[in-house]
C-alpha cells in the first residue's frame, strides 16, 4: 500500500482543526447507531479527517468520538438497565468503539503526534495486520465465555417450533425437500460447527482486514471530493520480500500443529497463513490494476469492469477461481516481474 499521508496538507492551528474534528467525530458516532450497514463503515469520517485535514485532526476526532460514545453509552445503559452490570456494559460498548477507532486512526494517520519525541514509523501494511490481529484477539476473548452450543440448541428448537414440530411437519414437507425442518436443522448445525472451527483460524482476521480496507478505501474516495489527488490504490503495493517464505512455512506448521495436544499452534499458523494470503491477494490486485492503468480505456469501460468484478465476488465458485488467480499472481511476482514501467518516448 502506498504511503498516501506523507503528502498530507500542512499542519493547521488547533482552532482550525477543531471544527472538522468535531464534525467527523459526531458523524462517526451517528453512523455507529444507524444499523449494521452504517456501523461497518462508521470509521470513514475518522479516515476522512486524516486524509483531508491531517493526522492531528484525525486523533482529535478520535478522542472526541470516544468521549461522545462514553456519554451516549452511559445514558443508554442507564435507561435500559440502570442497576445490573452498569459499568460492565458501558465499558464493553466504549471498549469496542475505542479499539476500532484507535486501530483505524493509527492505520490512516500514522503514529499519534508526540511533541519532541516522534515515534518510529511503521509501514501501512504492518499497521493494518497489527490492528486486525489485536482486534481479532480482543473479539475472540470477549466471545470466550459465551456458550455457543446452548445458542445453537435454542435456535434449532425455534426452527422446529416454527414448523409445529418435526413429527407434524414431516407430513407437510416431502422427504428431501430443502424446506424440510430436519434438513434446515442439519444445515444450521453444520454451519455452526464450521463457524466455531474456522472463525479463530483466520476467518475473523480476514473479515477485520476486509472491513478496515473498505473503510480506508471509502475514506480516500470521499476525500477526493475535497482534495484532487489520487490515493489509496494498490498499483504500487509490493509484499515484503520474506513473506513468501513465511507463507510456505505456515502449511507444514499447521500439519504439525494438528498432531500436537496444543491447538494454539495450529490456530496461530492458520492465522499466519491467512494473513500472508491476504498480502499476496493485494499484490495480485496491484498487478492487475497496474496493467489496466497502462492501457488507454474510456471511463465507462473502467466503471463496467469494476462493477463486473464486484458482481463476480458474490458468485460462487467463480469468485474462488478469481481469488486463486490473484493469489497466484501475487506469489509469482516474487520471481517474475509483472509490473514494468513503459520506456519514455525519445525527445
Amino acid at each position: 500500500m502506498q504511503e498516501e499521508l506523507h503528502s498530507a496538507p500542512a499542519p493547521r492551528s488547533g482552532a482550525a482543526l477543531l471544527v472538522p474534528a468535531v464534525a467527523c467525530a459526531i458523524l462517526s458516532i451517528v453512523m455507529t447507531r444507524m444499523g449494521t450497514l452504517f456501523a461497518v463503515v462508521s470509521m470513514v469520517p475518522l479516515g476522512f479527517a486524516a486524509a483531508v485535514y491531517g493526522a492531528r485532526a484525525a486523533w482529535i476526532a478520535l478522542g472526541l468520538a470516544v468521549l461522545g460514545t462514553l456519554g451516549l453509552t452511559m445514558s443508554t445503559v442507564a435507561a435500559l438497565s440502570p442497576e445490573r452490570g452498569f459499568w460492565a456494559l458501558v465499558g464493553l460498548g466504549v471498549l469496542q468503539f475505542a479499539a476500532n477507532g484507535l486501530g483505524f486512526t493509527w492505520l490512516m494517520a500514522g503514529n499519534p503526534p508526540v511533541p519532541g519525541r516522534p515515534l518510529p514509523y511503521v509501514r501501512t501494511l504492518y499497521r493494518l495486520l497489527a490492528v486486525a490481529v489485536l482486534l481479532a484477539v480482543l473479539i475472540l476473548r470477549l466471545f470466550d465465555g459465551i456458550d455457543f452450543y446452548a445458542i445453537r440448541a435454542e435456535v434449532t428448537d425455534r426452527v422446529v417450533s416454527a414448523h409445529l414440530g418435526l413429527a407434524d411437519s414431516a407430513a407437510a414437507y416431502p422427504e428431501g425437500a430443502d424446506a424440510h425442518p430436519e434438513r434446515i436443522v442439519a444445515g444450521l448445525n453444520r454451519a455452526f460447527d464450521l463457524a466455531l472451527t474456522w472463525i479463530p483460524r483466520g476467518i475473523m482476521l480476514a473479515a477485520l482486514v476486509f472491513v478496515m480496507f473498505i473503510n480506508r478505501q471509502l475514506s480516500f474516495l470521499v476525500s477526493r471530493l475535497f482534495r484532487k489527488r489520487r490515493a489509496g490504490d494498490l498499483t504500487g503495493f509490493f509484499a515484503p520480500k520474506r513473506t513468501v517464505w513465511v507463507f510456505a512455512a505456515a502449511l507444514p506448521v499447521i500439519l504439525l500443529g494438528r498432531t500436537l495436544p496444543a491447538p494454539f499452534v495450529e490456530i496461530v499458523a492458520w492465522n499466519v497463513l491467512v494473513a500472508c494470503a491476504l498480502v499476496f491477494l493485494a499484490q495480485g490486485g496491484g498487478i492487475v490494476l497496474f496493467n489496466l492503468s497502462r492501457r488507454s480505456m474510456p471511463v465507462p469501460v473502467r466503471v463496467i469492469l469494476a462493477v463486473v468484478f464486484v458482481v463476480i465476488m458474490f458468485v460462487s465458485p467463480v469468485n474462488l477461481f478469481v481469488l486463486g488467480a490473484l493469489l497466484i499472481l501475487g506469489v509469482a511476482e516474487n520471481w517474475f516481474p509483472m509490473r514494468r514501467a513503459e520506456p519514455e518516448a525519445p525527445a
